[in-house]
Order: structure tokens, then C-alpha cells, then sequence
């Protein structure tokens, strides 16, 4: 930030403390995590809104692997899903509390193989309108702090949804789900030459990684796993590896 920017902050940490999202706690009387490194979406003035107490509970018991399962890759996530992990993402994506990329793409950073080859991150998209209303796509500043913290590519625009379709989280039936993005992924850029970790925020059902996966292996690439904050219960882990 430049000097300007830095005075104005300190305005608003004075107007508008910084509050937890999740427990409401003032930043003046609890530990917070800190602000990362700028990526394109985030802003100036963005702050994680966690404070460490809340960060411990969402992410305590270490990153999970759920195993590769009908045409799904082996999921990499921080943490199961749990109501906790649920109401920081909604924050993050209905909320407009773009700051709280930066703890949890740190621990999503620590989900992934301790020996992880040459690859490239790929955000899962949100269709064009969707974008347009939300105003970013959260898988995608997830993905670059990711790329940006381990030194790897990020490919923003290669992986794209060629529809529109009803929101995941209100279908409970798997098969609904199914169908619900059947055919929503595109892959508009040259055939993918290295292999490809798909990012998401939370996967559940794994409807929506399934059949982005199924959108790369079809342009000739290779998926070797997904990345997401949560997964619907894996299997106990470290470091997958």
C-alpha cells in the first residue's frame, strides 16, 4: 500500500474496527490473522476479518484427502465441512469479505502433496453473470494465493461455464446435482500441456469437480487433483503425499 492508502486504513481500523465474521470478537481484543499478498481481486483496504481463536477451530484438526472416486480426482482440503468453514465462505462469496482468501488459501496451500510436480492451478468458474453480480469469483483469488504462495502457474480464463446454472448448495440430491451441471464446462484454450489442480471452495457432493474434471480430460488435459477450503468428510490427513 502507499502512504495514502496506509493513512486511510488506519481510519477505518479506527471508524470500523476490524470484527470477526464468525464470533463478532474486536480485533483490539483478540489476535487476528494478518493481511498476505496483494492478488488481483483483492483491494486495498480488504481485511481477513478471523481472529485466530475462530482460524484455530475451522482448521485444528489439519487437511484432509478424500480418495479419487467415479471419474473424481483426489480431493485436497484444509478442513471438513462444517458450519464453522460453511458461514466464512458465505462471508467470502455473498459478503463481499474478499480478505478471508488470504487464511484460507494458506491452509489450503498446506493440504496439498508435500511433493507436488510441475503444475497449474485452475479455478473452477462462475458463470459470466454471476461473476458480473458477485463482482469476482472467490475460487479464482483463492487459486492465484495459492500459485502466488508456492511459485506455481495459474490459469484464470482456459476453464470456463458455458451456462448458467441453479446454485449447488440449495439441491440436496446428488443426482440433482448431476444434472443441474451437466454439461455447464467449457475448455476454451490450448490443450493443457502440464497437469492441472482444479481449485474450489468447498466440494460436497464433488458434482461440480467431477464435471469440470470431465471438461479438461475432454480437451486432452489431465486433472491430477482438486483444492478446496472443505470437503464433506475425508479421509484423516497430514500432508497428502
Amino acid at each position: 500500500m502507499n502512504p495514502f492508502q496506509t493513512a486511510v486504513l488506519g481510519v477505518v481500523e479506527t471508524v470500523f474496527p476490524e470484527r470477526c465474521c464468525l464470533c463478532g470478537v474486536d480485533a483490539a481484543d483478540a489476535p487476528f490473522t494478518q493481511r498476505g499478498e496483494p492478488v488481483a481481486g483483492l483491494r486495498w483496504w480488504d481485511r481477513p476479518h478471523l481472529c485466530r481463536r475462530c482460524e484455530g477451530e475451522l482448521f485444528g484438526e489439519g487437511p484432509r484427502v478424500r480418495p479419487a472416486r467415479e471419474g473424481l480426482p483426489p480431493v485436497w482440503s484444509a478442513a471438513d465441512t462444517g458450519p464453522g468453514l460453511v458461514r466464512a465462505v458465505g462471508n467470502l462469496k455473498y459478503h463481499g469479505v474478499r480478505g478471508l482468501d488470504w487464511p484460507l488459501a494458506r491452509h489450503m496451500a498446506e493440504a496439498l502433496p508435500a511433493e507436488l510436480p510441475a503444475c497449474r492451478f485452475v479455478a473452477v468458474p462462475l458463470h459470466r453473470r454471476r461473476r458480473r453480480t458477485r463482482g469476482f469469483n472467490q475460487a479464482g483469488l483463492l487459486a492465484r494465493l495459492v500459485g502466488r504462495r508456492l511459485g506455481l502457474e495459474v490459469d484464470d480464463g482456459a476453464l470456463v461455464r458455458s451456462r448458467a446454472t441453479g446454485q449447488q448448495a440449495k439441491l440436496d440430491d446428488d443426482l440433482e446435482r448431476r444434472v443441474n451441471l451437466a454439461g455447464a464446462f467449457a475448455w476454451r484454450g490450448a490443450q493443457p500441456c502440464r497437469p492441472i489442480v482444479l481449485v474450489d471452495d468447498i466440494v460436497t457432493s464433488g458434482a461440480t469437480a467431477q464435471e469440470a474434471a470431465g471438461a479438461v480430460r475432454r480437451a486432452g488435459g489431465y486433472v491430477m487433483g482438486v483444492l478446496a477450503c472443505g470437503a464433506a468428510v475425508g479421509d484423516r490427513g497430514g500432508r497428502a503425499g
